[in-house]
């Protein structure tokens, strides 16, 4: 069971607000492999670097299902990865912390509320090496 100490003042949590369409550099902050019903994924957290809506965070998840990998084939082109067709790639989500990217966004409604969607990733000359598989059970997908 937590211990937690609350604190005497507390200012009130202002619902996450999505930052407008556009185009923003982000820094790779957090990529974690989840599990999904019909096919895993990467969740990512991109902090945004420069501009009005600087340190603001967007969200983005890439499928590893078959009809969605297109979303997560961009983003490595972005990150200056060579993909090979038929190819096996061992994928470890630490490789991509830090790195730069260019995110150009879209506002999508969902039960009444704007979020944040990412349109496209846009490469800002960074470099990321994929491992290729040498065994199937290495592959994480």
């Amino acid at each position: 069971m937590p211990e937690i100490i609350f604190p005497e003042e507390q200012e009130e949590r202002v619902d996450f607000e999505s930052v407008p369409p556009g185009t923003y550099l982000c820094e790779i902050e957090e990529v974690e492999e989840v599990e999904g019903g019909k096919a895993g994924y990467f969740r990512w957290e991109l902090r945004i670097l420069e501009g009005e809506y600087k340190g603001r965070m967007i969200f983005t998840i890439t499928s590893f299902s078959p009809n969605a990998l297109w979303k997560l084939r961009q983003l490595l082109h972005a990150l200056g990865c060579r993909i090979e067709a038929g190819k096996k790639y061992h994928l470890e989500p630490q490789m991509f912390i830090g790195k730069k990217v260019r995110v150009k966004t879209y506002l999508e409604q969902y039960e009444g509320r704007d979020y944040t969607r990412v349109k496209r990733f846009i490469s800002v000359g960074e470099k990321v090496e994929l491992g290729k598989v040498k065994k199937k059970e290495d592959f994480p997908f």
